[in-house]
């Protein structure tokens, strides 16, 4: 039977005006898409809100895509989730992902992790797959439930079903692991197989470092190296991360420094953490041509800007040295800070003198010492030798010679010369103070010291 839009749009409107909201939401649909009727989103979204205003949920899922979008009206996350709740309370599972999806960004509602997962578990029993993933990622990481790995392999499983390929790949990983499931490489290689049929490059590239490893499938470098080409014309940064490994190894042919170099740095640019350092201590090195200490800052600048403790000591260091960049105290105190409250422990010692020294910013003594001991505690000898010094005479502390020993053995017992020489010079230090104070005792029987000598039979 031919199509006939435009007698379509005539009944659609007849019933709409006698308020069918079916009907109404019909003739939105026409008016939203221009078929057979001049496209009109204003008029669409009044269609769709009467339509929704009856209880359509329909209508209440399409007027909700609106306010998303900014279709005929004004863009507005907080309406859209309006729209989507009623939709998602009245049944609908798309709604139900969707309100979830919100609650999970904190687009439009608050932040609630609690509501996300509950949202997208009810989309989920409903078969909802994408739903069926996400609610299977919040159990595995412990996102809004409380962590279960049986669950979340149970999720992931359903989507995998419905041929999800991201579900697959993360089975298969869960597989790998064995965590929620038994641990079995052969099944997570089937599993991964059939991601990367369907495009996924995080399965492509997980593959391929089975084929590397000959682990839950026969040992294949030449698969691998085809995955990880494929995952990489994606623009899948790991995928071009490996490819840099497997170029960097000599695999009976020599390696190929070259498309090394160009995957790391194409991994490195789009935001790879790990090609980020490579490529950087490569430049600091001059592993791929001329010492470029420049170029080597500005790929650590990235990564520590990314949050990356080691590369914002690096970083630190060379503001210090004025390698790569200007001599800048301010910021290496600023990079080493950042460096310490990540744990960074070379950066806590670091950060501690120059706080004592006042090199970049304002002399603390204080603040010095609670950096001296982060660092103490995490073994750093020079830490441990430095918070000893500050106990034996003092300094920021009261004098405690016991515990100034006891750091002093921990630096010791690392090894250090210097140590060695601070437990002698306590050692002899407090024997002194030990002579000195029995020097100066008397006994206790002896009589008082007389003024004047005394004269045979006197007496008072």
């Amino acid at each position: 039977m031919e199509r006939d839009a435009e007698r379509a749009v005539l009944l659609f409107r007849q019933a709409a005006d006698a308020g069918n909201p079916r009907a109404r939401y019909n003739l939105a649909l026409h008016l939203l898409r221009g078929d057979g009727v001049a496209q009109n989103l204003v008029i669409a979204e009044t269609y769709f809100r009467q339509a929704a205003g009856q209880g359509y949920t329909p209508a209440m899922v399409q007027l909700a895509r609106m306010y998303s979008l900014g279709q005929g009206t004004a863009q507005s996350e907080s309406e859209a989730a309006l729209w989507y709740r009623a939709a998602a309370e009245a049944g609908d599972a798309e709604a139900q992902f969707m309100i979830a999806a919100l609650h999970a960004r904190g687009d439009g509602v608050p932040k609630r992790l609690v509501d996300a997962a509950r949202w997208f578990a009810k989309a989920a029993e409903q078969g909802h797959a994408t739903a069926q993933f996400n609610i299977g990622v919040f159990y595995r990481d412990g996102t809004g439930v409380e962590r279960d790995p049986v669950r979340a392999a149970e999720w992931f499983g359903r989507a995998a079903d419905q041929g999800l390929a991201v579900a697959q790949a993360n089975l298969g990983k869960l597989y790998l692991s064995g965590d929620g499931v038994p641990q079995d490489a052969k099944a997570a290689a089937r599993l991964l197989a059939r991601a990367a049929e369907a495009g996924d490059s995080d399965a492509e590239t997980t593959l391929g470092i089975l084929f590397l490893q000959g682990h839950g499938v026969d040992h294949d470098p030449a698969a691998a190296e085809e995955l990880f080409r494929q995952a990489a014309e994606r623009g899948y940064a790991p995928a071009l991360f490996q490819l840099g490994n497997f170029y960097s190894e000599d695999r009976g042919s020599g390696t190929n420094p070259a498309e090394a170099a160009r995957c790391y740095r194409g991994a490195a640019e789009a935001g790879h953490l790990a090609s980020q350092l490579i490529v950087a201590r490569n430049h600091l090195a001059g592993v791929w041509g001329p010492r470029d200490e420049a170029a080597a800052a500005a790929w650590f600048h990235r990564a520590a800007e990314a949050g990356h403790a080691g590369a914002q000591f690096q970083l630190a260091t060379m503001y210090c040295t004025a390698t790569g960049v200007p001599k800048d105290l301010d910021a290496a105190v600023a990079w080493y800070r950042r460096a310490a409250e990540q744990g960074e422990r070379i950066a806590q010692y670091n950060l501690a003198v120059m706080l004592v020294r006042g090199d970049g910013v304002k002399p603390d003594p204080e603040e010095a010492l609670n950096w001296y001991r982060k660092a103490a505690e995490q073994g750093v000898p020079e830490a441990q030798i430095a918070l000893g010094d500050l106990y034996a005479i003092g300094r920021g502390v009261a004098v405690d010679r016991d515990e100034a020993r006891r750091w002093f053995e921990k630096a010791a017992g690392q090894g250090h010369e210097a140590a060695a020489a601070r437990l002698a010079a306590l050692s002899r230090m407090q024997a002194q103070q030990l002579g000195e104070q029995v020097q100066g005792q008397q006994p206790a029987n002896a009589p008082a010291s007389q003024s004047g000598p005394q004269r045979a039979g006197s007496g008072s």
